[in-house]
């Protein structure tokens, strides 16, 4: 046993001594012509930056456009290009280093006027690095329109969606302020006729309704000046309407004597709200005033009893012919 494991430690050194003389062995063919071996990569580098640096390319690029600000008292209209596209050409390492925020031009709108502003877009107004050169502007110029701010007042509508209650109309509307101070470009508030406020919800109402209601912001570069609400308020009515009974029969008051009406009908039109006409009878509203009278023929105004609120626009006929008998007792 104990043989058996001097052997075993005679193989492990052996082991380690063959793997240190490996290691010198490499360690010493690395070390060898190193200065020939770093010659030969600088030399790779050098050539094949020379070759790159000779080949020249294309790079499309997407480049920011910046704005210096436009006078006090101007604005702009519409849209104004935030980008344009340049195609540039030189050596292929020198496209690679360039970075599209840092080469895009700043166009000067301090000296602008009231109008269309026509910038032209020039090779020239790009920072691109020396030896590169830029070919094409995508677009060639950019067009501004450009405003005067002002201020005016405009009048305030009250908006309302929803109908009113069954037999109800929206009769009034009103809002306090009025009117309301806004500024933006003048060419849009020149045609600018109403501020409108938020929708008034007016669905089954039956009565006058007040809110506070925000107004509408019209957009177009305008902007609301003071508190942007105003109060609302909607009148809610009864709709009135008209309603015609025909051949309503008249009936006879305090008749004491046999009598005969001609005509014994009448076409009755009466005026008030639509739901209580809706329930509107006559029966027995219509009538004459005998009250005793004597045998003979008497003309006799027709008379219409009504309930509060609903009033008589016409009875036709107007009056109608009494005739009283003497022979017996009317009925």
């Amino acid at each position: 046993m104990a043989g058996v494991a001097k052997g075993l430690l005679r193989r492990s050194r052996l082991w380690r001594r063959s793997r240190r003389k490996q290691w010198l062995v490499l360690k010493q063919g690395l070390m060898r012509d190193l200065g020939l071996r770093l010659f030969a990569l600088l030399l790779a580098v050098g050539l094949w930056v020379f070759v790159n640096s000779g080949q020249r390319g294309l790079l499309s690029l997407r480049v920011p456009v910046s704005y210096r600000p436009l006078p006090a008292g101007m604005v702009l209209l519409g849209h104004r290009p935030e980008f344009v596209n340049v195609d540039v050409t030189g050596p292929r390492t020198l496209l690679s280093l360039i970075q599209p925020d840092r080469i895009g031009p700043v166009l000067d709108l301090s000296k602008a006027r009231v109008g269309k502003t026509v910038i032209r877009l020039t090779p020239q107004m790009f920072d691109v690095p020396r030896q590169t050169d830029v070919r094409r502007v995508v677009p060639t110029q950019i067009t501004l329109d450009v405003d005067r701010v002002v201020e005016r007042e405009v009048p305030v509508n009250l908006r309302f969606v929803g109908e009113a209650a069954a037999g109800y109309k929206v009769s009034a509307t009103e809002v306090a302020p009025s009117t309301v101070k806004v500024r933006g470009p003048s060419s849009f508030l020149a045609n600018l006729r109403q501020i409108q406020t938020k929708p008034l919800q007016v669905s089954d109402a039956a009565h006058e309704l007040t809110a506070q209601l925000p107004l509408v912001n019209p957009d177009h570069g305008v902007t609301l000046l003071g508190s942007g609400m105003v109060t609302a308020k909607v009148e809610i009515e009864q709709i009135i309407t008209d309603r015609v009974f025909r051949h309503v029969r008249i009936t006879r008051h305090n008749a004491r004597r046999r009598v005969r009406l001609e005509p014994s009908e009448v076409s009755v039109t009466v005026r008030g709200p639509v739901l209580a006409l809706a329930k509107l009878t006559l029966d027995g509203a219509v009538y004459v005033e005998v009250d005793d009278a004597a045998p003979g023929v008497h003309y006799l105004p027709v008379e219409v009893r009504l309930p509060e609120g609903v009033e008589l626009v016409r009875r036709s006929p107007s009056q109608v012919k009494l005739l009283v008998y003497s022979d017996q007792p009317g009925r």
